[in-house]
């Protein structure tokens, strides 16, 4: 229960550069690897963004460093969150954040209405915070092809 209540609130957010923080230093993480390759895959090119585990505010899985900021890019994830996400959240959580850090996208939380199960879908993996298993299951898993073409569009 307590899992669940923290995915529920769990967003993400995005944090101003500075250019002089010691932090640019740090090397992706491997575990980032698979899910920054299969961004890198769909977007055609690398990314310069750094992922890696730090501390972030509370409120957030991960966030953006340096968002619509013309210096270096960081993902930040926050662990303890990350091991308790599943392994299409933890893709979700990758290419959310790459969107803000390496496309320069905006969180998008429209949403629409899939008539054959009568469930509201988010409309991006840009939504503000991370898809529940019923949107896994309902939205996210069917419509994958969907939600990678719009963002990458």
């Amino acid at each position: 229960m307590r899992v669940l209540l923290l995915l529920m609130l769990i967003g993400c957010g995005s944090q101003d550069v500075s250019y002089g923080d010691v932090l640019f230093t740090k090397a992706t993480e491997t575990v980032f690897f698979k899910y920054i390759g299969s961004f890198e895959r769909l977007l055609g090119r690398t990314t310069s963004s750094k992922v890696f585990f730090g501390e972030i505010d509370e409120r957030y899985a991960a966030v953006c460093r340096g968002f619509k900021g013309s210096g270096p890019k960081q993902v930040i994830v926050d662990k303890e969150t990350w091991e308790n996400l599943n392994e299409v959240q933890r893709e979700q959580l990758i290419f959310h954040e790459l969107g803000h850090c390496d496309l320069d996208l905006e969180h998008n939380d429209t949403s629409f209405l899939d008539i054959d199960t009568q469930t509201y879908c988010p409309s991006s993996v840009m939504r503000y915070k991370l898809f529940n298993k019923t949107e896994i299951k309902e939205c996210y898993q069917p419509f994958k092809n969907m939600y990678i073409d719009e963002l990458f569009k």
